[in-house]
C-alpha cells in the first residue's frame, strides 16, 4: 500500500497539508517500506483561501492509502463537492430518508 507524508525538509512530517514544500510517498507492505518518490511543489503555498494549491496534492495522493501531515485545514480534509462527485462516479447511489 502506498502511503504519503507532507513535509518541508524530506525527513519529518512537519508540514500543514496546503502549506506543504513536498509530499513523499512510500510503499509499505509486510517485508518493509520502499521509497517511491518526492513530489515538489511551488508557488505561495501559504497563502489562506488558495484552494488552487490543494488540486495538484490531492492528485499527488491519490493511489495513497494514508496520508500523515502536521496539519490539514478545512478544505484539504473535507473533499470539495467537484471532487466528492469523482470519488462517486461509477459507484451505484443510494439513498436513505426517514419516512
Amino acid at each position: 500500500m502506498k502511503i504519503a507524508f507532507a513535509t518541508q525538509d524530506l525527513k519529518r512530517v512537519d508540514a500543514h497539508f496546503g502549506w506543504a514544500k513536498n509530499i513523499a510517498i512510500y510503499e509499505i507492505g509486510p517485508q518493509g517500506h520502499r521509497f517511491l518518490e518526492a513530489i515538489q511543489f511551488d508557488g505561495d503555498l501559504k497563502e489562506d483561501g488558495n484552494e488552487d494549491k490543494l488540486a495538484p496534492k490531492i492528485d499527488a495522493i491519490k493511489d495513497c492509502a494514508i496520508l500523515y501531515v502536521a496539519a490539514i485545514g478545512g478544505s484539504g480534509a473535507a473533499p470539495p463537492p467537484w471532487l466528492r462527485k469523482a470519488l462517486a462516479k461509477g459507484q451505484e447511489r443510494t439513498f436513505d430518508f426517514d419516512e
